[in-house]
C-alpha cells in the first residue's frame, strides 16, 4: 500500500469511527456510565490523534479524564463542543478528501 493509499484509508475511516465513538459516548453518558464513557472518549482520542484533529482529541482527554473521576454529569457538559467538533472534522475529511470519504461510504474501508 501506498503512502497516498494509506492516507485515504485513514481519511475515509474517519466519520465512521468518530460516528461510532461518538454513539458509544453519547449513550454512555445518558446512562451515567463513567467506565463506559472513559473507554468510548479514549477510543475517539486515538482516532482524532490519526489525523491530529486536536480540539477533539483535546476534548476527549477532558471527558476521559473526567469519566476516570467519575465526573459523568460535567463530562456530559463537553459533549455538545465534541459534537461541533467531530462535525467539523468529518466536514474537513469530506472537503479536502472526497475519494476517501466516499470510500468510506461504499464500505470500502
Amino acid at each position: 500500500m501506498g503512502d497516498q493509499e494509506f492516507c485515504d484509508r485513514l481519511l475515509g475511516a474517519f466519520p465512521k469511527q468518530a460516528e461510532l465513538w461518538m454513539t458509544q459516548i453519547t449513550g454512555a453518558a445518558a446512562a451515567g456510565n463513567a467506565d463506559q464513557l472513559r473507554s468510548a472518549a479514549h477510543g475517539l482520542k486515538g482516532t482524532a490523534a490519526n489525523l491530529s484533529a486536536g480540539e477533539v482529541r483535546r476534548l476527549a482527554t477532558e471527558i476521559e479524564s473526567l469519566a476516570r473521576d467519575g465526573n459523568v454529569v460535567i463530562a456530559t457538559g463537553l459533549l455538545d463542543a465534541l459534537r461541533v467538533e467531530v462535525d467539523h472534522c468529518v466536514k474537513a475529511v469530506h472537503d479536502v478528501a472526497p475519494a476517501a470519504a466516499s470510500m468510506t461510504r461504499q464500505g470500502v474501508n
